[in-house]
């Protein structure tokens, strides 16, 4: 349980720091880098795993680990695109960025963000520690 609440906690920590990041029309692409950045230090972990672990990190990355990053890595694109769109948005009609009104509103669509955010981390729960299991059998 312990690790679903800190990857739950980190992500939406992620997320919120995008929103804030993206509400500013000049610093939207740093969401762009903060997604790259995320997505190199997980591959760079999963190349661990497998140097380390061999067989059982192979299976541990494409079952649970491949899975969950690119679930959570699509629903932080998201949430990167629509507060870019936002952004741009609000620059062109001159409308604050946290505000309620028209033209485009996001925080709507951020819901189902979260929600798939919470079930990347409910897949990482239910199958890491089938897996933990099957290494322990394979050794």
């Amino acid at each position: 349980m312990g690790l679903f609440f800190s990857r739950i906690i980190s992500l939406l920590f992620l997320s919120l720091i995008i929103i804030i990041i993206s509400g500013f029309w000049l610093f939207f692409p740093i969401g762009y880098i903060i997604l790259i950045y995320k997505s190199f230090i997980s591959a760079v972990t999963i190349g661990f795993l497998i140097i380390l672990y061999g067989l059982s990190g192979i299976l541990l990355s494409l079952f649970v680990l491949i899975p969950v990053l690119i679930i959570s890595h699509i629903a932080l694109l998201a949430l990167v695109c629509i507060c870019s769109k936002r952004s741009l948005t609000c620059k062109k009609y001159g409308t604050p960025f946290f505000s309620d009104n028209p033209p485009y509103f996001p925080f709507r669509s951020t819901y189902f963000v979260f929600a798939i955010i919470l079930l990347s981390c409910l897949w990482e729960l239910l199958f890491l520690p089938v897996f933990s299991m099957s290494f322990i059998i394979i050794y």
